[in-house]
C-alpha cells in the first residue's frame, strides 16, 4: 500500500477489506511456521535455511484469491483463441463423402474349387506383394513375390508316402512315450509330414497383373492344389471385413459385445451390426464401436433400443472420413440410452465443435464414470502419446510422457478442457480418467475449476491425472478441488512436472492432501530420468520432505503412498555425515518417518529412488519399526547401507505387520543381508522378500583359500539356506542379478572351515569347536561330502531347502547368478522338500547340462509348474533358400515340448494340479497377464476363447519360414488355454516389465499387436526364443489345441474295483481256456471264428467316450488302445518288435555278425538299424516263423495277468452324446524276465446308473445289518441253522434279494488296452530267440501244489448255563515249564470266557489244549489278547453310532 496525504474513504475500505480477506492465512502462515521451528531441535534457525518471512511470503502468495482468477482467465483466453481459429473450418465435421467400399459376399458353396472375386484378389494381390508367401501345406513357396514378380511354382505328382518309415516313426515315439510315462496331454503322436510333390516349372506374373490372375482361376495350368483359392481366401480375406463370416459380434464375457469387426463403412455391414446386437442377450456392455457404426442412423436407433446398455467404449475414430458425422452420432446414441453409466474415449483425437456437442449431450445423461486415456484435441502438435497398451509392455514410462503443449496445442487443449465444462460441472460424474491427453497447464485449470463449481456436494471419488504437463496454475487449482471433494478417495498425478513450477504448487497440494478425511490413495511418481536435471535445490528438497512430513501428520485417511522418484533429501551418498546438509537431511528424513509412523491407517509406503542415502534411509525407517499397520514397503533405488540395514532388521525383528518388503538395487551387501536374515528366521508375518539387482556376491575375485572360504557368495548363500531352514511364511523370494556367483575354488576343499560352527544349547564355544571334529572322526566320508556340498553355493540353498521345517516358498527367483552346473544340480535336490514351489526361475544359472537334474527334481516334488529353462532345440536353423526333405518333416519342432524332460515334468505338473489349460495365468505377473489376454483377444477374427492361428503365427514368423513348416489349414485356431500354456512353456521369467522392450515376452506381445500381419524380414533364420516358440506351436497337434481333460484320481472303493475287475480276467480266460484244447482237434478250422466272436464280446467298443482312446493310467500310451481282434499283435506286439534287434546273446554262433548293432539317432528320440545281422526286424521274423494266432497270443497274455497287482483310477467323463459319464479303469501289471506286461479294463457309468448302484449298494448293508440284528436276537451264533420263518428268514430274503440288486448293478469291464514294455537291458537267450520266447507267452505252467492249512481245533461242545468243558489234552510235547505259575492266570482275572444271552455270570476258565498254562509263552499270548480285545472294548464305547458293527466284531474275537 502506498501512503497517500489524505486517503479518501473508499481507499480505507478496500484496505479493510484486504486485511480482513489476508488475515487468515496469515494466522495459518505463522501457525505454519511454528510447526516448521518443531522440525529444528538440534540446529538453529539459519542452519535450517527456512526464512521466516520467505515462508511467510510464499504462503500468501500461494493463498492469494486473485492468483486464481488470473490463471482461470489466461485459460479461457487460450480456449477462446483456439474456438476463433477454428471457426470458418467446417471440414471435418461436413458430412463425409461416399466411399465405394464392396459389401461383404457369403462364401459360395465348394470353397475348395470356387474363384476369388474381384474385391477378395485384390485383398490377396496386396498381401502377396506386401511380401506373403502361400504354401498350401505342401512345404513348398507355390506363391512369392521376387522383385517385380509373382513367382509361381508349378509342381509335379506327389511321391508315394514310405508307409514303414512313418510307421517307424510314430512307433519309435510312442516306444519313447511310455518308456517315459508322458501322459496324453503332451501329445499322442509325432508331426509327420508328406514329401512335398516335385517342382517341374517356375512361372513369374507381374504384380500388376497378378489380381487378373487370380480371378482367372487357373491353377491347373501350373500344377497347384486345388485348394488354393481356400487357402488363400481364409489366410488373406477370412479376418477381415471382406468375409460375411467375419462379421460377427465378439462376446467378451460378463454382458460384454465387441464390434471391431463392423468397420467397413457400408450399409450391408451396419445392418448385420443392428442384427447382431439385436439377437443378443443380456447385453450391457458395448466396446470397439467403429465411425461407420456410429454414423449409421439405424444401428443407432438399435443401440437406443437396447435396455440395459450401461458402458460404451468407441474404437479409434481417427483418422476417418466418417470421425465428424461418427462424433455427432455419439453425442445422440449417448444421449438417448437412459442407463448409460460409464463411456471408454480411449486414443482419441477431436475438434473443439465435436467435443462441445458430445460433452453436452453427455451432461444430460446419468454418466458416472468417463475413461479419456491417451485422448486430445486433434490440433495438438506433437500429437499426444496414445493410451498405453500391449505393445507398450517393457517400456519405460519416460518414453510414453507426451511433449507438455506450448503454443496452439496449449489452446488446443485448453478448449477441449472447455468443452468439458458442462459435464464435469452436473454433479453426477464420479471417476475422471484424463491421463496423457497434453492438458497443459492451462487445461488443467478449466477441468479442475469445472469439477470444483458443483453446487451441490461433489460426487467425485476418483481423479487420474498423471502425464499432462500440469503445471503450477493446474497444482494450486487441483489442491483447492482436492480440498472441496469430500468423497475423493484416490487421485493419480504421476509424470506431471510440477517440481519444475514454484515450490508454491508442492505446498498447495500438500497442504490439501494433509486436510483431506476421504482419500486413501495417493500415486504421485516421478520417472529416475528427471532426477539429475529437477530445478529443485538443496533447500527446496528440504522445504519438500518438510511439506510430506506435515501431511502425513494432519492426514488421518491415507492408506497407500507412493512418491516414488521425488527427492527427499539435499545430502549425496558421498557426502560427509557430519556436514550441515546432510544433518539437515537427517533431520527432514527423521521427521517424515516420524510423521508416517504416527499415521496408523498407512498400509502400502512407496519411497523408490527417491535418493535416501544410508543415514537418512535409516532416520526414516528408524520410526516406522513401530507402526502397527503397515504391510507394504518399497525402498528400492536408494543406498540401503549398514545403518539403514539395522533399522531395517529392527522393523522386521519386531512384531510388525510387514508383509511385503521390496529393496532392489539399493547396494545391500551380504553383510547387509546377514542384518536382514537374522530376525526372518523367526519373522511370522512377511510373506515376499524381493532384493532383486543387489550385489550381494561383492566383486572378490581372489583365488587364495583364506579368501574362497570368506566369499562373499558363500556368506549369503549361507544366510540364506538358515532364512530358508528357519521362515515358515515367506511364499515370494527374489535373488535375481544379485552377484551370487559360485566362486572359483583354488584347491579342492578338505578344510572345515566352509561348514558354520554348530552351537549348543548353552552358547559354549569350545563345545562348538569340538563338535564337528569329533563328528568327521566318527564319519569322516560323510563329513567331506558335506563340506565339499558347503562349498557350492546352490548347495547350501538347496540344503536350507532340504532342512526346511515348513517351507512355505511358492515362487523362487535365482536368475542371472552363476551357481554353475553342479551348484544347481545340487540346489535341485532340495526342490522337493518345497511342496509349495510353484515358480522357479534359474535362466542363467547353468548349462544345460544340468537340465536333466533340475528336471528330476521338479518331477519328484510335483507342485513347480513354471520354470525359464528350456530344453535345447533339435531342429537346426534352416538356411533361406533351403527346401524341407524327408528329415525334417519327421523331426520334431525346434524346441518343442514334447521332446524334453523338462517340459514332461511341467506338463505332469501342471496336470496334477489342473493348471494345464488357462487357470495357469493367475501364476502370471498381474501386468504381463494383462498384456498377453489383451494381445491374444486384438488378433484380427480372435474372440474371447480363440484366435486364428495364421494371424499369430504369421506376425512372428518370417513369411518364407511360415510357409515352410505351417502344415495347418489356413483357417485353424489356437484355444486361448493353449495359448497361455505356450506363453508359459517359452516365456516364462522374460515377462518382468523392467527387463525392457527386448525382453523376449516384451518382442512377443509388440508383434502380436502390430497392425499388419507380415513380418518383412523374410529370409531371417528361426534363431531368436520368440521364433523358436512359433515354430514349437506350428508342429504341435495336441497340447495347445485340446482341452485337456482332468487328471484321474483314485477312487475311494479302488480295492473292491481292483477286485471285481481282476475277476472279470479270470472270467475272461476262463473263455479262452477251452480254445486252446480244441486247438488241435477235429474242428480247429472253426476256433478263429469262435475265437474273433469271444476276444470281441471282452475288448471295449469305439466311441464309448469322448476320450475312451486315452488310458487313464500313463504308463499305457493312446496308441495301445485295444478295440479289434488282430490288436494284440498289430498294436501291443509290433510296438516292442518293429524295432533293433537284440541278438548280443552269449550262445550267438561265431559266423554271424553278433556285434553290438549300429545305431542311427532320430530326432524325436528313437533309433534304427544302421548295420546288424540281416535286414529284418524282429517282427518280420516273428510274423514269418512264429505264425501267432491272435485268440492265443490274447490267451497268453491274460492269463499271465491274471495274477497281477492291480491300481483303479476314475475320472468324469462326456460320452458320445454329451451326456455326464464315469469312466473307471483298473490296470494290472505283472512283470516277467523281460520287462513288464499290463492290461487296461474299462468300466462307464451315466448318472442314472451310479445312483442305482448306489442306492442297491445301501440297501445291501442296511440288509446285511437287519440279518445280523435279527441273529443277535434269535440268538443264533455263527455256523447254526437258520429256521425257514420269522424275522430270521425275512431278514436273509432281503438281504439276497439287495445282494442280487447289486450285481445287477455292477461294472461291466472291458479290455481297452494291452501293452508289453520290454526293458531296454533285455537280450534274447539266442540268436533267433526274442522277447516271445519268455514265460507269459508259454504253454500254461503248471500250478504249484499249495500247502494244505491246518484244521483248525474243533470248538469246545456247549454246555447250557455258559461254560465251557475243557477238551482232552492231545498227546503232544508238553510246552516247557514256567519258572513260576503265572499269578494273574491263576487268578482267572485273564481267563477267556463265553457270554451267552441266557446267563452272564457264569465263567469257566478256559485252559486250551496241550495242558494248563505252564509256559511263559503261553501266558504271554494270553495276556496280549486280552490287552487287544479290551482296547476293542473301548473303541465299541467310544463310537456309538457303529456300536452294532463293533459287537459282532467283538463276537469274533471272543469265538478267536
Amino acid at each position: 500500500h502506498r501512503s497517500t496525504a489524505c486517503p479518501d474513504a473508499m481507499t480505507k475500505a478496500k484496505e479493510k477489506a484486504l486485511v480482513r480477506q489476508v488475515l487468515p492465512a496469515i494466522q495459518a502462515a505463522l501457525l505454519e511456521l511454528g510447526e516448521e521451528s518443531r522440525l529444528q531441535e538440534l540446529e538453529e534457525l539459519d542452519q535450517i535455511e527456512v526464512d521466516p518471512l520467505a515462508f511467510v511470503a510464499a504462503l500468501l502468495r500461494r493463498k492469494n484469491p486473485k492468483r486464481a482468477e488470473r490463471a482461470l482467465k489466461r485459460a479461457l483466453a487460450a480456449a477462446q483463441r483456439d474456438k476463433d481459429q477454428a471457426m470458418g473450418v467446417e471440414a471435418h465435421t461436413a458430412p463425409p463423402s461416399a466411399v465405394d467400399v464392396p459389401a461383404p459376399q457369403p462364401a459360395p458353396e465348394g470353397v475348395a474349387s470356387a474363384g476369388l472375386n474381384a474385391a477378395e484378389a485384390a485383398a490377396i494381390a496386396e498381401a502377396l506383394a506386401a511380401g506373403g508367401v502361400v504354401s498350401a501345406r505342401t512345404g513348398l513357396p507355390l506363391l512369392r513375390r521376387d522383385g517385380d514378380f509373382l513367382q509361381v511354382l508349378s509342381l509335379g505328382p506327389s511321391p508315394p508316402v514310405d508307409e514303414q518309415a512313418v510307421l517307424r516313426a510314430e512307433l519309435d515315439a510312442t516306444r519313447d512315450r511310455a518308456h517315459r510315462a508322458a501322459p496324453p496331454v503332451m501329445g499322442s503322436r509325432p508331426s509327420s509330414v508328406p514329401p512335398p510333390p516335385p517342382v517341374i516349372g517356375k512361372h513369374q506374373v507381374p504384380l500388376g497383373q497378378v489380381r487378373e490372375w487370380l480371378e482367372a482361376d487357373k491353377w491347373d495350368e501350373h500344377g497347384l492344389p486345388a485348394l488354393l483359392a481356400a487357402e488363400l481366401r481364409a489366410a488373406f480375406v477370412s479376418n477381415t471385413p471382406l468375409a460375411a463370416s467375419h462379421l460377427r459380434a465378439v462376446p467378451l464375457g460378463g454382458g460384454a459385445l465387441s464390434f471391431a469387426r463392423f468397420s467397413a463403412p457400408h450399409v450391408a455391414v451396419a445392418q448385420m451390426a443392428a442384427d447382431s446386437l439385436q439377437a443378443a442377450d443380456a447385453v450391457t456392455t458395448l466396446r470397439d464401436l467403429p465411425a461407420a457404426l456410429l454414423s449409421s442412423p439405424h444401428f443407432r436407433d438399435v443401440m437406443a433400443a437396447a435396455r440395459g446398455v450401461t458402458s460404451v467404449g468407441v474404437a479409434p475414430l481417427w483418422p476417418s472420413a466418417h470421425a465428424g458425422a461418427a462424433w455427432r452420432g455419439l453425442a445422440s446414441a449417448c444421449e438417448a440410452l437412459p442407463d448409460l453409466e460409464t463411456l471408454e474415449l480411449r486414443g482419441q483425437r477431436l475438434y473443439s465443435p465435436d467435443a462441445d456437442a458430445l460433452f453436452a449431450a453427455l451432461a444430460k445423461t446419468r454418466l458416472r464414470c468417463l475413461d479419456m486415456t491417451g485422448t486430445a484435441h486433434a490440433a495438438a502438435v506433437p500429437p499426444p502419446a496414445a493410451a498405453p497398451g500391449p505393445a507398450d509392455f517393457g517400456a519405460s514410462s519416460a518414453d510414453l510422457l507426451p511433449a507438455e503443449p506450448a503454443g496452439s496445442t496449449a489452446d488446443a487443449s485448453a478448449a477441449l478442457a472447455l468443452a468439458m465444462n458442462p459435464l464435469l460441472s452436473s454433479g453426477r460424474l464420479e471417476r475422471l480418467r484424463l491421463p496423457r491427453c497434453a492438458l497443459g497447464d492451462d487445461g488443467g485449470v478449466l477441468v479442475f475449476v469445472s469439477a470444483r463449481g458443483v453446487p451441490v456436494r461433489n460426487p467425485l471419488q476418483e481423479l487420474d491425472v498423471s502425464a499432462n504437463g500440469l503445471g503450477a496454475s493446474a497444482g494450486v487449482a487441483l489442491a483447492e478441488l482436492v480440498t472441496s471433494a469430500s468423497r475423493l478417495h484416490t487421485l493419480r498425478l504421476s509424470d506431471n512436472p510440477l517440481f519444475f513450477s514454484p515450490a508454491e504448487a508442492l505446498g498447495a497440494l500438500a497442504e490439501a492432501v494433509g486436510r483431506s478425511d476421504s482419500l486413501t490413495t495417493l500415486e504421485w511418481r516421478r520417472e529416475a530420468a528427471d532426477l539429475g536435471v529437477s530445478s529443485m535445490g538443496r533447500k527446496a528438497r528440504c522445504a519438500w520432505g518438510v511439506a510430506v512430513a506435515r501431511m502425513l501428520r494432519t492426514n488421518r485417511s491415507l492408506t497407500h503412498l507412493d512418491l516414488s522418484g521425488h527427492p527427499l533429501a539435499s545430502s549425496r551418498p558421498d557426502e560427509d555425515p557430519e556436514s550441515p546438509p546432510a544433518l539437515r537431511a537427517v533431520q527432514v528424513t527423521t521427521a517424515l518417518g516420524g510423521a508416517a509412523a504416527a499415521h496408523w491407517r498407512l498400509r502400502s509406503l512407496c519411497l523408490a529412488r527417491v535418493g535416501l542415502p544410508d543415514g537418512c534411509l535409516a532416520a526414516l525407517l528408524a520410526p516406522l519399526a513401530a507402526h502397527p499397520a503397515l504391510t507394504s514397503l518399497d525402498v528400492s533405488g536408494n543406498s540401503l547401507g549398514p545403518l539403514a540395514a539395522e533399522a531395517l532388521a529392527e522393523m522386521l525383528n519386531r512384531k510388525s505387520r510387514l508383509v511385503m518388503l521390496t529393496a532392489r538395487e539399493c547396494g545391500i551387501d551380504h553383510d547387509g543381508l546377514t542384518e536382514l536374515v537374522a530376525p526372518l528366521r523367526y519373522n511370522m508375518t512377511l510373506t515376499s522378500l524381493d532384493v532383486t539387482g543387489n550385489a550381494l556376491g561383492g566383486d572378490d575375485t581372489s583365488s587364495e583359500l583364506a579368501a574362497y572360504q570368506e566369499a562373499p557368495a558363500l556368506t549369503a548363500a549361507a544366510a540364506l539356506a538358515e532364512l530358508l531352514e528357519c521362515n515358515t511364511t515367506l511364499t515370494t523370494l527374489r535373488l535375481a542379478r544379485c552377484g551370487l556367483h559360485q566362486p572359483a575354488s583354488p584347491k579342492p576343499l578338505e578344510t572345515s572351515e566352509l561348514l558354520p560352527a554348530e552351537e549348543d544349547a548353552e552358547g559354549d564355544g569350545a563345545a562348538a569347536e569340538v563338535e564337528p571334529a569329533t563328528e568327521a572322526e566318527a564319519n569322516p566320508e560323510e563329513t567331506q561330502a558335506v563340506r565339499e556340498e558347503a562349498a557350492l553355493v546352490g548347495a547350501l540353498i538347496g540344503r536350507g531347502l532340504k532342512r526346511a521345517f515348513n517351507c512355505a516358498l511358492e515362487s523362487l527367483d535365482l536368475s542371472g547368478n552363476q551357481l554353475g552346473d553342479a551348484g544347481v544340480v545340487a540346489l535341485a535336490e532340495g526342490l522337493p522338500h518345497a511342496p509349495k514351489l510353484r515358480s522357479l526361475l534359474l535362466a542363467g544359472c547353468s548349462s544345460e547340462a544340468a537340465h536333466a537334474a533340475v528336471a528330476e527334481a521338479i518331477a519328484v516334488g510335483g507342485s513347480v509348474v513354471l520354470l525359464d529353462l528350456l530344453d535345447h532345440p533339435l531342429m537346426p536353423v534352416l538356411p533361406a533358400d533351403a527346401l524341407p526333405g524327408r528329415a525334417m518333416a519327421a523331426a520334431p519342432s525346434a524346441g518343442a515340448a514334447t521332446a524334453g524332460s523338462i517340459q514332461l515334468a511341467l506338463c505332469s505338473n501342471r496336470w496334477g494340479a489342473a493348471m494345464l489349460w488357462d487357470e495357469l495365468m493367475p501364476l502370471f505377473p498381474p501386468d504381463a497377464a494383462a498384456a498377453a489376454a489383451a494381445a491374444f483377444r486384438g488378433l484380427p477374427g480372435a474372440t474371447a476363447d480363440a484366435a486364428p492361428l495364421f494371424e499369430l503365427a504369421s506376425r512372428l514368423l518370417p513369411p518364407l519360414a511360415l510357409a515352410r513348416l505351417n502344415t495347418w489349414p489356413a483357417d485353424a485356431s489356437l484355444p486361448y488355454g493353449g495359448f497361455v500354456q505356450w506363453v508359459g512353456d517359452f516365456f516364462c521369467g522374460t515377462w518382468d516389465a523392467s527387463a525392457g522392450k527386448d525382453a523376449p515376452f516384451a518382442l512377443l506381445v509388440g508383434a502380436m499387436t502390430q497392425s499388419h500381419a507380415l513380418r518383412s524380414m523374410a529370409n531371417e533364420p528361426l534363431s531368436s526364443r520368440v521364433e523358436l516358440a512359433a515354430a514349437a506351436l506350428l508342429r504341435e497337434r495336441r497340447r495347445y489345441f485340446q482341452r485337456p481333460p482332468h487328471k484321474p484320481t483314485r477312487p475311494a472303493a479302488a480295492a473292491s474295483l481292483c477286485e471285481s475287475a481282476v475277476g472279470c480276467l479270470d472270467t475272461f480266460v476262463s473263455a479262452l481256456t477251452p480254445l486252446e484244447a480244441a486247438a488241435n482237434g477235429p474242428v480247429a478250422l472253426a476256433i478263429g471264428d469262435a475265437a474273433a466272436a469271444a476276444v470281441g464280446s471282452m475288448l471295449a467298443p469305439r466311441g464309448a467316450a469322448a476320450d475312451a482312446h486315452e488310458p487313464l493310467h500313463v504308463e499305457l500310451p493312446p496308441e495301445l488302445c485295444t478295440h479289434e481282434y488282430r490288436d494284440v499283435l498289430d498294436k501291443t506286439f509290433r510296438l516292442e518288435l518293429q524295432g533293433m534287434l537284440r541278438v548280443d546273446g552269449p550262445s550267438a554262433p561265431a559266423g554271424l555278425a553278433h556285434m553290438p548293432p549300429q545305431l542311427d539317432l532320430l530326432p524325436h528320440g528313437g533309433a534304427v538299424l544302421a548295420s546288424g545281422r540281416c535286414q529284418f526286424d524282429d517282427w518280420d521274423f516273428f510274423c514269418d516263423e512264429a505264425e501267432p494266432q491272435p485268440w492265443r497270443e490274447w490267451l497268453h497274455c491274460l492269463r499271465w495277468l491274471s495274477k497281477g497287482d492291480a491300481s483303479a483310477l476314475y475320472r468324469a467323463e462326456t460320452d458320445a452324446a454329451g451326456a455326464p459319464t464315469t469312466r473307471y479303469e483298473v490296470m494290472v501289471q505283472r512283470p516277467f524276465s523281460a520287462g513288464t506286461l499290463r492290461c487296461a479294463l474299462s468300466a462307464t457309468q451315466n448318472t442314472q446308473e451310479a445312483e442305482a448302484a448306489a442306492a442297491a449298494t445301501a440297501e445291501r448293508a442296511e440288509a446285511a445289518a437287519a440279518l445280523a440284528e435279527a441273529r443277535v436276537e434269535a440268538g443264533i451264533a455263527d455256523g447254526e441253522d437258520e429256521p425257514e420263518d420269522g424275522p430270521v428268514a425275512e431278514a436273509r430274503a432281503r438281504a439276497e434279494a439287495a445282494a442280487i440288486a447289486v450285481s445287477g448293478t455292477s461294472l461291466q469291464w472291458k479290455l481297452s488296452a494291452l501293452h508289453v514294455h520290454i526293458s531296454p537291458l533285455f537280450v534274447p537267450s539266442g540268436p533267433l530267440a526274442t522277447w516271445h520266447d519268455t514265460e507269459p507267452f508259454g504253454p500254461e505252467p503248471e500250478p504249484e501244489p499249495e500247502p494244505e492249512p491246518e484244521p483248525p481245533p474243533p470248538p469246545p461242545p456247549h454246555i447250557p448255563g455258559g461254560a465251557r468243558t475243557p477238551p482232552a489234552a492231545p498227546s503232544a510235547p508238553p510246552h516247557p515249564p514256567c519258572p513260576a505259575p503265572c499269578p494273574r492266570l491263576q487268578s482267572g482275572r485273564w481267563a477267556l470266557s463265553r457270554r451267552s444271552s441266557q446267563s452272564r455270570a457264569h465263567s469257566t476258565p478256559f485252559v486250551p489244549q496241550g495242558g494248563p498254562p505252564d509256559s511263559v509263552g503261553f501266558c504271554y499270548r494270553i495276556c496280549r489278547r486280552s490287552v487287544r480285545r479290551r482296547a476293542l472294548y473301548s473303541w465299541r464305547r467310544a463310537w456309538a453310532p457303529g456300536r452294532f458293527a463293533m459287537r459282532c466284531l467283538g463276537r469274533r474275537w471272543r469265538r478267536n
